[in-house]
Formats: C-alpha cells, sequence, structure tokens
C-alpha cells in the first residue's frame, strides 16, 4: 500500500510509503499542468478540453503493509486533447527497472487498450501506473529517460472522450507481472458503470433511433415515445413535439398608388394563420393588432403578416403616397340686401371661392331653389323680394379636396317701409 501523505485534495504523493516517491503522479494535460486531485468530487475543468470533467479517488487504509492492497484512480471525459500526462520524482533515483506494456480487457461490450508503466526492482515499492482508453483509438505511450522519472506520457487522443487512470504499488520493488496487471485492469472496467441503450419511436424525423438526444424534424405533431434500458431495467418517456403549418402569403390592396388624405389597405390570404398589421416594418413580428384592414394618411410602404403558433409567413405590402388635401371654401357678396321702402333692382350675388381648383363650378339658390348652375361667379336678382334668402353651394375642381363642396352663408333681403 501507499500513503496520500500530502492530501486527497492535494496535486502530487510527497513520499507515498517507503521512498516510492520523490514529489510524483502529478497529473497533466496538454492544456494545463498540475490538476489537483477531487477526492471523488466531480469537477469541471477546461484543463480537459471543451466540457470536460474528471474525479480522482483514493481507494484503502493506507500505509505500507502488503495488504490490503491501496488504489488511487482517475476518470476522466476529455473534449480536444493531445495528451494526458503522469510527471514528477520517483524514490527509486534511477535504480531498479522500468518498462511499458500494452494489452486489452473487455467488458459490457466495450474494449479497453491499457497503457501500462512499470518501475520495479528497486528497494522502494513499485510503481504502476496504468491508463486505460476505450477504443477506438490510436494513442501511445511514452516514459522518461531513468527510474527517477515519473513521466509517462499518453499522446494521440483524438477522438477519444474519456480516459481513466489507475496507480497500484508493489512492497520492497515488487515485479506485478503482464497476467497480473491485467486481472487488475479486468476487474476495474468490470465495475465501470454502462450507458444505457434507447430506442425511439416512431422514427419518422428523427436523425436516430438509438442515441439519447436525437434531432427531430417531424413535418406534423408528433409524440414521441423512449425507452432507456440498463442492466436489464427498462424505463419509458414521451415527448410532443409541436409542428405549426407555416401561413400562405398575404396579398395587400391596393398595392400601390397616390391617394387624398387617406386610403384603405385591405390584407387577405394568410390562410392557416392570424393576419397581424405590422405598420412600416418589413418582416415585423409584432402580435399588437390583429388586423386585414387598416387607414393610413402618410406616404409609405405598409405591410401585413399572418401568424400560427410561432411560424410567420411570407408578408404582404403595399407603396402608396398620400397627399395632404385641401379644404374648398367659397364666400357670397352682393351689391346691398337692405333696402328702404320698395327694393330696387337688380341685386348681384357673387361668389369668391378658395381652394376651388381652375374651374371650379357654382350653384346658386333662392328661396331654397336651385336658380342658376355653372361655372359663373355671379348670379343676379332683377327683382328682389324682402325676405328673399340666397345661397352657393360650390364644387372644387382640385383633385385632392376634402370635402369637394362647401355652401356659403345666406344673404337676406331686408326692406323696410
Amino acid at each position: 500500500g501507499f500513503n496520500m501523505d500530502n492530501g486527497v485534495n492535494s496535486n502530487n504523493i510527497t513520499d507515498g510509503c517507503a521512498d516510492m516517491y520523490d514529489n510524483g503522479n502529478y497529473l497533466n494535460t496538454n492544456l494545463a499542468a498540475l490538476i489537483n486531485y477531487s477526492d471523488n468530487a466531480v469537477i469541471s475543468s477546461s484543463a480537459f478540453g471543451t466540457g470536460g470533467q474528471y474525479f480522482t479517488r483514493y481507494l484503502g487504509t493506507g500505509g505500507c503493509q502488503a495488504a490490503p492492497a491501496t488504489l488511487f484512480y482517475m476518470a476522466a471525459d476529455i473534449s480536444g486533447l493531445n495528451s494526458v500526462s503522469i510527471t514528477g520524482n520517483l524514490g527509486a533515483d534511477g535504480t531498479g527497472t522500468q518498462d511499458l506494456t500494452t494489452f486489452t480487457v473487455t467488458a459490457n461490450g466495450l474494449t479497453y487498450n491499457c497503457y501500462l508503466k512499470r518501475v520495479y526492482n528497486a528497494t522502494d515499492p513499485s510503481v504502476n501506473q496504468l491508463f486505460l482508453i476505450p477504443q477506438p483509438t490510436t494513442a501511445t505511450q511514452a516514459m522518461g529517460a531513468t527510474t527517477d522519472d515519473n513521466l509517462h506520457t499518453i499522446s494521440g487522443l483524438s477522438g477519444v472522450n474519456r480516459i481513466y487512470y489507475m496507480l497500484y504499488a508493489g512492497a520492497n520493488g515488487a515485479f506485478i507481472n503482464n497476467a497480473q496487471a491485467t486481472s487488475i485492469a479486468q476487474t476495474f472496467v468490470n465495475v465501470i458503470p454502462t450507458s444505457p441503450t434507447y430506442s425511439w419511436s416512431p422514427s419518422t424525423g428523427l436523425s436516430s433511433t438509438t442515441i439519447f438526444n436525437p434531432t427531430a424534424s417531424p413535418t406534423a405533431t408528433t409524440v414521441y415515445t423512449v425507452t432507456a434500458t440498463l442492466n436489464g431495467c427498462s424505463a419509458t418517456g414521451s415527448t410532443t413535439i409541436t409542428v405549426n403549418s407555416i401561413p400562405t402569403a398575404v396579398t395587400v390592396t391596393p398595392a400601390s398608388g397616390t391617394y387624398c388624405g387617406s386610403v384603405t389597405l385591405a390584407a387577405t390570404g394568410g390562410t392557416g394563420g392570424t393576419i397581424y398589421w405590422q405598420g412600416t416594418t418589413s418582416n415585423g413580428t409584432s402580435t399588437a393588432t390583429p388586423s386585414s384592414s387598416q387607414v393610413v394618411t402618410a406616404s409609405g410602404t405598409y405591410y401585413f403578416r399572418a401568424l400560427s403558433g410561432s411560424c410567420w409567413g411570407p408578408q404582404g405590402s403595399a407603396t402608396v403616397t398620400i397627399n395632404t388635401a385641401a379644404v374648398p371654401e367659397v364666400t357670397l357678396t352682393s351689391t346691398n340686401n337692405i333696402f328702404c321702402g320698395v327694393p330696387p333692382s337688380p341685386v348681384t350675388y357673387t361668389a369668391t371661392p378658395a381652394n376651388g381648383g381652375a374651374s371650379p363650378t357654382y350653384q346658386f339658390f333662392l328661396n331654397g331653389n336651385l336658380v342658376q348652375s355653372g361655372a359663373g361667379t355671379t348670379y343676379v336678382v332683377s327683382a328682389p323680394q324682402n325676405g328673399d334668402l340666397v345661397y352657393c353651394v360650390m364644387t372644387s375642381s382640385l383633385t385632392c379636396v376634402i370635402p369637394t363642396t362647401d355652401t356659403s352663408l345666406s344673404i337676406i333681403t331686408t326692406s323696410f317701409p
């Protein structure tokens, strides 16, 4: 056995037992050096690559006795590593023998390549460093030049996502042969938890039916069921993928044009969804105004779009020019409308336009009756009577005028005795 004399949360073993180490068993990768032990806690660490994590564990009662055996081990999930290594100095100090050997063991359907470095036949405890890597792998191993060097490097980890490392000792430099090392490795892999198997159904739209996280791309709403099986025990779960149809394109009328004051835009289409007004925002996603009809009073390009669930359909648009509307006005005057005695004749009424355009028309009314219509701006009453009431209605010829007509104030003819 050996002691963790520098602590189970340190980063090395100072002596171990009977000069087994002169500060050794440092854990390193090509991304970080002198990694601390975790004492059975799983720790996320970029030292093992993106998303990497690891834990270490020390098993046994410790001490320099031959039995029971003690064991230090590490397991790590890695990503993108090139190499992992053990460094430091050994108590052998150049005496004894070191060698490398490789072999394989298989458990639970997985075969592991085993990479073993041994330092033995010194008076100090033998040091046995064993890496296990699941196949497929093309990893290789190397060691330091002398038994004083704790170096043990595993390189070529491309495609590897899990590694295991074990350290065990032999009293008084004992040589632990290949058969014994294979037995130790086999015992270890036999207790490595296996991964569950997965079976998804239906297979429609799935990237795989046998992994735990397939990509689902169904064309219709689908309930997927998965069964996970581990060591003869099974559990089932399900999930629903809701697929919303994409609404059809929206058509806006009028699609373009020039208008006076305002125009009403009407949206049709959008089958399979609800049409929403997007104002002047192209490819907008506003749900503030569910509407297929809007009155606009300013020039611009306006949009409607339909939504189904979280799926937006193609937008429809209209580009319109809105001219500012003029307000027509007509003023009516007369030559005289107040008389003493019998009213003289005639009386002339004159209409003066504002915003009438180039060719306005006029309608003159006498006592409620239309008496003259046309382009003329004057109307003459040849025999005015007391109480006559005259007014004028002008119709503007401008193309953008609201309203199109205006009615003047009435003029009353008044005669005093």
